[in-house]
């Protein structure tokens, strides 16, 4: 089961672009999916890009301009395109490699160019099968005695 992700706000603003609110789930089941949230506001500033690191390694852009939004391979983490958006990115499948440090970076347009990024870790673990405290009781086989 998921934990709650951890959210980071911000109050204060830096010029005109500002990351409002970073979503990374802190733990993560194997084999399931992982909704990541990038909140920012622009301010009458205009979007250039958001993009999304893995330790230090870009794995998704969003540029409003050149639709649709890319993966970059190889990458450990696979995107559902299909469901990912500005500020949202889902990550399918998540395996262990998945472990580790994700950084979203908002970047304004020229000829400001401005860019804020905020980060969050993430661990993906595997479920331990339950243990079964109360077994029923051994019955021994009926040999036909009586």
């Amino acid at each position: 089961m998921d934990d709650m992700p951890r959210t980071k706000y911000f109050a204060g603003s830096i010029a005109a672009l500002r990351l409002t609110e970073v979503r990374i789930p802190n733990h993560t089941v194997r084999g399931s999916s992982a909704r990541m949230e990038c909140h920012y506001e622009m301010d009458g500033e205009a979007l250039y890009s958001v993009k999304w690191y893995k330790d230090g390694n870009e794995f998704y852009r969003y540029v409003p301009r050149d639709m649709p939004p890319v993966q970059f391979p190889p990458t450990c983490v696979s995107v559902d395109l299909h469901n990912s958006t500005d500020s949202l990115v889902m990550l399918q499948s998540v395996n262990l490699s998945a472990s580790g440090r994700y950084r979203c970076e908002v970047s304004a347009e020229g000829p400001s160019f401005q860019t804020v990024s905020d980060h969050g870790d993430m661990i993906v673990v595997v479920p331990t099968p339950r243990l079964n405290l109360h077994p029923k009781p051994a019955t021994l086989p009926e040999w036909g005695f009586k």
